[in-house]
């Protein structure tokens, strides 16, 4: 499926391959990216069409997807009504899960939300959201996830570290664990008195410190990207890796966009109900 007009290929790694005179990022050759703004709409849809083959001869595993936001919303909105696989917010070492089984959903103005047994999932089909194909097969097959982002320069949550007070957008407690990633978020709601002297008390605490005394308790756990929000209850135990997070990776290896991209969220495909939005 290629939206219209179709959104530029380009996934920010411009390198030219020179036997084959193809980009490595996004497939195109030299004259095509050049020519790309003044292309129209028709030539720019016969490229796109010729990238799966490239892909394939480049061995190229996770690439653009030709969608626009609406396209990107109406996704969203059918993988959570589906139950097409699971979301994942965050960054190697702090991921939270969201599957979607018996889940209400609504979607109102670009804005998806759904709730389940699992927590409740906001998603935001941003007019500058980009998805991407992340397939662990090279060639034209269905990849194996779904991959959202935003710009880097559209997403900052501070660099800070150590645990910390702050307050969510209805002025609730939350205290933020200090992640020390600009593209995510992750914090403790503090609703309950007790747990918020408990953790004021802890603030300043760096992220050993605070599993070391939080680590087995279930708590009320809110991860934020720039196009997602999910609130689930678990144990930071069962969510941090410290040895993981201490790479800084925002991304896994298979979604090799750290440097232009910042990671939304990312869905794990599940059974072949959205099939049809990859042929």
């Amino acid at each position: 499926m290629i939206s219209t007009p179709p959104p530029t290929p380009c996934v920010g790694v411009c390198r030219i391959e020179a036997v084959s005179g193809l980009c490595l990022g996004c497939a195109r050759t030299g004259e095509e990216i050049a020519l790309w703004r003044d292309a129209g709409p028709e030539a720019q849809t016969r490229i796109w069409a010729a990238l799966p083959e490239r892909r394939a001869a480049l061995d190229l595993r996770c690439y653009r997807l030709p969608w626009s936001a609406a396209d990107i919303g109406a996704f969203i909105e059918a993988s959570l009504r589906e139950n097409a696989g699971v979301w994942m917010l965050g960054v190697p070492g702090a991921e939270l899960a969201f599957a979607a089984a018996l889940a209400q959903v609504g979607a109102s103005e670009g804005v998806i939300a759904a709730r389940a047994a699992s927590g409740a999932l906001t998603l935001v089909a941003h007019l500058k959201a980009v998805a991407f194909a992340i397939a662990h097969l090279p060639g034209p097959t269905r990849p194996n996830a779904v991959g959202l982002a935003l710009p880097r320069g559209r997403v900052d949550f501070g660099a800070e570290t150590g645990l910390r007070r702050i307050t969510d957008a209805h002025g609730e407690p939350l205290f933020d664990i200090g992640l020390g990633r600009r593209a995510v978020r992750l914090a403790v709601r503090a609703g309950d008195p007790a747990l918020a002297r408990h953790l004021g008390a802890m603030a300043g605490c760096d992220l050993g410190a605070t599993l070391h005394a939080l680590g087995g308790e279930r708590l009320d756990l809110i991860m934020e990207t720039g196009l997602a929000r999910l609130e689930t209850r678990a144990a930071l135990a069962d969510v941090l890796d410290l040895s993981l997070l201490k790479v800084a990776r925002d991304t896994s290896p298979d979604w090799p966009l750290d440097a232009v991209f910042a990671p939304g969220a990312r869905l794990s495909l599940a059974g072949s109900a959205l099939d049809a939005w990859f042929s």
